[in-house]
């Protein structure tokens, strides 16, 4: 099972290629990060400001450095990594597998609301519901999120009251499904709630641990034993 965390291809040749090793050492590094902010694509969304502080640099010594790199050809003007896709394989990424087995999952849980039954009303004033109460959707998730990483609770209620403005709720517990089983999860790396509500985490395509794509790899060949 791959790790869930992003990862790029750095080939070899870095360590004998003259234009990279004609760069003195500190070069070299920010070239480095310049790769993992695309690898997690969040190269082009960091201003001037931000890209200093994560390479730990100042603004003059930021535009020496974007224009050497312009210069050697392993960027473009609008610092895009040239070449990228290129040296990257979409077989390097496991989202399509997980995006089929996430796809797989809300199809199991919509059958599953769907077989409830509905009792037509016998009056007229029985039409009048009362909307269903937040918080018992948010004990829903509440339970269902990781125990260890709950942290405040009325602080997580409203980060959930905020989400259903953005989402429906069962996107959010379709992707807090899929959370729940993935290797991110399994090896302790758990988000906090509040924060994972406030970044929208509900969207995210995970990496599922190897005991559920086992199960979702036997369900698929029909080779579950009864007993």
């Amino acid at each position: 099972m791959s790790n869930p965390l992003p990862w790029f291809r750095l080939y070899s040749e870095f360590a004998k290629d003259p234009k990279i090793q004609s760069m003195t050492e500190p070069m070299q590094r920010r070239l480095i990060m310049l790769f993992c902010l695309q690898c997690s694509e969040e190269l082009n969304a960091l201003d001037d400001d931000e890209l200093c502080c994560v390479m730990r640099i100042d603004v003059v010594t930021l535009h020496e450095t974007l224009q050497l790199f312009e210069k050697k050809r392993f960027i473009d003007e609008k610092r895009n990594i040239l070449n990228w896709d290129k040296r990257q394989y979409k077989s390097d990424s496991s989202n399509e597998r997980v995006k089929k087995y996430r796809e797989k999952q809300r199809v199991k849980e919509k059958k599953r609301y769907c077989n409830v039954t509905i009792t037509p009303p016998d009056t007229d004033t029985d039409t009048e519901l009362t909307p269903i109460s937040p918080k018992g959707d948010f004990e829903k998730f509440w339970d269902l999120f990781p125990r260890q990483r709950r942290g405040d609770k009325a602080k997580a209620k409203k980060a959930y009251d905020i989400a259903l403005k953005k989402d429906t709720e069962e996107n959010i517990l379709s992707g807090l499904r899929s959370y729940i089983q993935s290797e991110e999860v399994s090896k302790g790396y758990a988000k906090g709630c509040t924060a994972w509500l406030n970044d929208s985490r509900w969207t995210n395509e995970y990496e599922p641990h190897k005991k559920a794509m086992d199960d979702y790899e036997r369900a698929k060949a029909g080779k579950f034993i009864c007993g």
